[in-house]
């Protein structure tokens, strides 16, 4: 039985292996199309894989060509904006950073303007390209990086222009720094511009010009501006060392007297205060703005002129004169005392006539009007309280080139009107009016006494001295009302570049003598016969 089982195996066995072998392949189900692309792309992927290696070692050997290409993609080129750089053998710029760190072409044009005077003074025939070729330099579509100076032309305008600049005091600015640009064309993966060469006729014409402009009266100047965002400065070319010396000698003399009579009068007030009786009391108030006022010019005078009036340039490395002074400590002590008590003074003034009025026009009495002399303190500390704080919170404290002060409107002409001239020419209003009004009642009061057979002594010297102080103040306040309309005027046209006008010295000593004068007349109410 065993052996008929296997042999029935054996030959079943053998069965389907002769029908496995004859019959054909099964068909099986057709593919799905999405396993058979996928199918598909891994035998493309495959076959593909050599190929990504070689792309692979290609793309590290050009990484350099591959980053100067991001770069050059990134590099865009735009007409010049600036009136000054154009026409100068090129016309587009790029938008990245030019050479000196500006992203913004207005940043490169106020530094621009700032070379003005020295392009109109033509120290180098070059100056004017080699400052355009690094504040706007040339960008072209070929090349990924901006185009800007070649070393020896740089070397060739510093030889040149930096001796006008030693002159008056200025140093190479450090963004100018020759060492910055590449030597030639032919060195590195830089390019540059050469410019064109200097010639001897250049050096006689300078020498001319530099003598013939030096050596005429002292009023012919050039005015020079140097501003950035925080600051600007004003320079005067060739005389302006001499100019700023006789400036300090003057504001030493003058603020050393105006402080002596501010002083005598605020002694002599403590000492026999019945004799500074209402209208008369706003006199030793008005002593004491002035002795404050003299007093910033001595804070000045001792701080110096760099410190308290100037400030550095980040970009260029060179002292300009402080526009936003609030960050300098003797700038803003200087601009409190000048402002503050300046116009506290003018207040104090209008209060004088006015108290004048009310005792000669409408019969006040002296301690009448003493009881309401605080209603006379609020305006005049509050008013100036208030102008002085508008000023700090627009920040336009400003320093002037001549005297080193540092006050409101030296550099802003806007500033000068809204906060000096149109403040003083309302105190000049009020204090005609009172003055006129209260002489019109004294002069009624004294010839009703006089007909009365009285004696007129005491009218006619208060009368007198009022008479005399008001003339002495009335005259310097417009005088310098009038200067101050002068600089309003004309502060634009002196700025221009090439512009024949130019500012006079005199004029702004004789300012400052009109601010001071009026500290000086304070002393007048301590005379007397005695």
């Amino acid at each position: 039985a065993e052996a008929a089982t296997a042999r029935l195996q054996l030959q079943l066995y053998s069965k389907f292996k002769q029908a496995d072998v004859k019959t054909p392949a099964r068909k099986e189900p057709p593919e799905p199309i999405a396993d058979r692309a996928k199918n598909k792309d891994e035998r493309i992927e495959m076959s593909l894989q050599p190929l990504h290696c070689h792309l692979l070692l290609l793309i590290l050997l050009a990484s350099p060509a591959a980053i100067a290409a991001l770069e050059f993609s990134q590099h865009k080129c735009e007409p010049i904006s600036i009136e000054v750089c154009q026409n100068i053998g090129y016309n587009q710029t790029t938008k990245l950073q030019n050479l000196a760190g500006h992203s913004d072409p207005r940043d490169a044009e106020v530094l621009l303007s700032t070379f003005s005077p020295l392009i109109s003074y033509q120290c180098s025939r070059n100056l004017k390209f080699f400052l355009c070729s690094v504040l706007m330099p040339m960008c072209d579509a070929k090349w990924p990086k901006p185009i800007g100076p070649c070393r020896p032309l740089c070397e060739r305008v510093q030889h040149r222009c930096l001796p006008v600049l030693e002159k008056f005091g200025f140093k190479w600015p450090t963004f100018l720094n020759c060492t910055r640009f590449p030597i030639s064309n032919q060195r590195g993966d830089d390019m540059c511009m050469e410019g064109s060469p200097e010639s001897d006729l250049d050096d006689s014409s300078t020498s001319n010009r530099t003598a013939a402009t030096c050596a005429t009266t002292g009023s012919t100047r050039t005015s020079t501006t140097l501003a950035t965002a925080r600051c600007a400065a004003t320079a005067m070319i060739c005389s302006a060392r001499e100019d700023k010396r006789l400036a300090d000698i003057w504001i030493g003399v003058l603020a050393s007297l105006c402080a002596f009579s501010s002083l005598a009068t605020i002694l002599t007030f403590l000492i026999d205060r019945p004799r500074f009786k209402y209208p008369v009391r706003p006199v030793v108030f008005m002593a004491l703005c002035y002795l404050c006022y003299s007093i910033s010019y001595f804070v000045r005078l001792i701080a110096g002129r760099e410190t308290a009036a100037c400030d550095r340039d980040p970009l260029t490395g060179q002292l300009v004169l402080i526009r936003q002074g609030l960050d300098n400590t003797n700038c803003a002590v200087v601009f409190l005392l000048q402002y503050f008590f300046s116009t506290a003074a003018n207040v104090w003034y209008v209060i004088l006539v006015f108290t004048w009025l009310l005792q000669a026009g409408w019969k006040w009495s002296p301690e009448a009007v003493a009881k309401r002399s605080c209603y006379f303190h609020l305006p005049a500390w509050i008013l100036p309280v208030g102008l002085t704080v508008a000023v700090l919170i627009l920040r336009r404290v400003e320093a002037d080139e001549l005297f080193g002060m540092c006050n409101v409107g030296h550099q802003s002409s806007d500033m000068l009107l809204g906060f000096v001239i149109v403040p003083n020419l309302l105190f000049l209003l009020l204090e005609a009016v009172f003055l006129v009004a209260g002489f019109v009642a004294m002069s009624r009061v004294r010839r009703h006494v006089k007909s009365d057979g009285q004696k007129t002594n005491k009218f006619d010297v208060l009368m007198g001295k009022i008479g005399l102080f008001s003339a002495l103040y009335i005259v310097p306040t417009a005088c310098l009302t009038g200067f101050n309309f002068y600089e309003f005027s004309n502060r634009d046209l002196w700025h221009l570049p090439g512009s024949p006008f130019r500012p006079s010295v005199a004029a702004f000593l004789i300012k400052v003598f009109a601010s001071l004068a009026i500290g000086l007349t304070t002393v007048l109410w301590i005379w007397s016969c005695k």
